[in-house]
């Protein structure tokens, strides 16, 4: 009791924002047995000790309440000196197993959690605290406890989120699924939204162009040439775009912060690849009713500012990907198109093992707090819809170097996640002409292990972006587009994944 007080004590000091409620201590001496009536627990007492009885009902009563009042818990976490009793692992919840028993008792208790644990796949984690090591030791395992226990203040996050998706086809994820805008829903698209809401608690909310534009409609002009004098102003150059174009981008940055306080929304994406440029499968025009008349990097910069995840073309499992990042890091992600590095013309030797994220649209706050460079200037496409007097707006970032950095991806339809990481390298140094070739936004990321990493080597073979149809049959369903993180989010990965229910997975896995 007073070590687990102990525990306690620190992790509330340490969890910021995490309430940590019951706090109960029960004693089980596995005399008790669980018997499975329908839906309804029944526990059998083996014995008539008066003493033992006491702390029988002690224990029911404290199940019947966790019972009661899981729908409002986001996980357990149990801390075991002894046996356990079943029941506990079969509660639904992620849960913390923690081993808080000296060295010289093997563990007994915990290790029979763990199987019990296992035996009906109880979403779980485990830790330890030391009672008999060195007080160095101990600290490492309180830290280590410290970001397991975080992770449930993520998993509250998600689950009270909602997300917009503008769009005006019912597809979901259609590029990274390799389907065509213009071929009916499937079974993907149909279960989508609930598997999102099963699974991480998210909801999903579709908005159509028409309603967008009736609120670019609403935008003050005044406003709008306020908000694009600002980005003027903070960006360290603007280039071969007009005050007009960035004006047109500020009514639509406008326009989305309305969108997202309508639906008291967390996060966003607009489905660019239709609503601005030909449709993918598509060789007619969309009706001129159905445009947005302009792009989206400058809207994605502006959010970042407030930590609000966004980006193009309606990459919904990239935009999940984000928010679970920002949530665990409080830093932005930065979606994009999975470059083939051969594109490019190395300024030297070409570097290896290199993977190359890229987007006209980046945040400016990869980390928790500040904000890096960004310059405004034309957008890699140039849609005639626009007309010759406009041209749509991008960013270019200045991504910080020499730092660790991750690429994740969550697959929510199949419950799958990749994590890979490396080093921030200087693609301009690296790369003739680097900035203007593609898309705006690129950074460089030379991965750690290359070989547990589905998606290298480089193929010189597979064109400007590598589709997902050049990768093996197993990794196709992943997609182009990838998350970029600032930090080393792997091992936090892993442990969320194993608390909600998901796989990491690798090219050895062949998943």
């Amino acid at each position: 009791k007073d070590l687990s007080t102990k525990i306690l004590s620190e992790l509330e000091t340490r969890c910021e924002g995490i309430e940590f409620v019951g706090k109960e201590i029960i004693s089980y001496d596995g005399k008790s047995t669980m018997l499975i009536r329908g839906e309804r627990w029944a526990l059998k007492v083996s014995d008539e000790d008066p003493g033992h009885l006491v702390e029988y009902k002690k224990n029911e009563r404290v199940l019947q309440t966790l019972e009661k009042s899981k729908k409002d818990l986001d996980g357990l976490m149990l801390f075991f000196g002894g046996f356990s009793d079943r029941q506990y692992m079969l509660t639904e919840l992620p849960t913390i197993i923690v081993d808080c028993s000296p060295f010289s008792s093997r563990q007994i208790g915990f290790k029979n959690a763990v199987a019990l644990a296992e035996r009906y796949r109880t979403k779980f984690i485990t830790a330890s605290y030391g009672t008999d090591v060195p007080e160095s030791v101990s600290a490492v395992k309180l830290d280590d406890l410290v970001e397991k226990v975080k992770l449930f203040s993520v998993i509250r996050k998600m689950k009270n989120s909602k997300l917009i998706s503008i769009q005006d086809h019912d597809g979901i994820n259609r590029i990274d699924q390799g389907t065509y805008y213009d071929i009916p829903t499937n079974d993907y698209d149909l279960n989508y939204p609930g598997r999102l809401k099963e699974y991480f608690g998210v909801e999903m909310i579709i908005v159509r162009s028409k309603e967008l534009n009736q609120e670019i409609a609403k935008v003050d002009d005044v406003e709008a040439e306020e908000i694009a004098e600002m980005w003027v102003e903070e960006a360290t150059e603007v280039k071969n775009v007009g005050l007009h174009d960035i004006v047109r981008s500020a009514r639509l940055y406008l326009a989305i912060k309305a969108l997202l306080n309508k639906y008291d929304a967390d996060a966003i994406t607009l489905d660019t690849a239709t609503l601005f440029f030909r449709g993918y499968g598509s060789s007619a025009w969309l009706r001129p009713e159905q445009k947005v008349n302009e792009t989206f990097p400058l809207l994605i910069m502006e959010l970042s500012k407030e930590y609000i995840q966004s980006c193009c073309q309606s990459h919904i499992d990239c935009l999940v990907t984000q928010m679970v990042g920002n949530y665990m890091t409080g830093g932005s992600g930065f979606t994009g198109d999975f470059l083939n590095d051969w594109e490019f013309d190395p300024t030297g030797a070409r570097p290896e093992n290199v993977m190359i994220v890229a987007h006209c649209g980046a945040p400016i706050t990869p980390h928790k707090n500040g904000r890096i460079p960004y310059l405004i200037r034309d957008h890699i496409f140039r849609s005639e819809a626009f007309g010759p007097e406009n041209t749509p707006t991008a960013t270019t970032v200045k991504w910080p170097l020499g730092e660790v950095a991750s690429i994740v991806k969550f697959d929510v339809y199949r419950k799958m996640v990749s994590v890979f990481t490396g080093i921030v390298l200087d693609g301009d140094s690296l790369y003739e002409n680097f900035p203007n070739i593609i898309c705006r936004n690129k950074i460089v990321i030379q991965i750690d292990d290359p070989e547990d990493c589905y998606m290298l080597p480089s193929n010189p073979a597979a064109g400007l972006f590598r589709q997902c149809d050049c990768w093996d049959i197993d990794h196709r369903h992943w997609g182009g587009h990838q998350v970029a993180f600032y930090g080393d989010l792997r091992r936090r990965i892993k442990h969320l994944t194993a608390l909600i229910g998901f796989e990491v997975v690798d090219r050895d896995s062949g998943k």
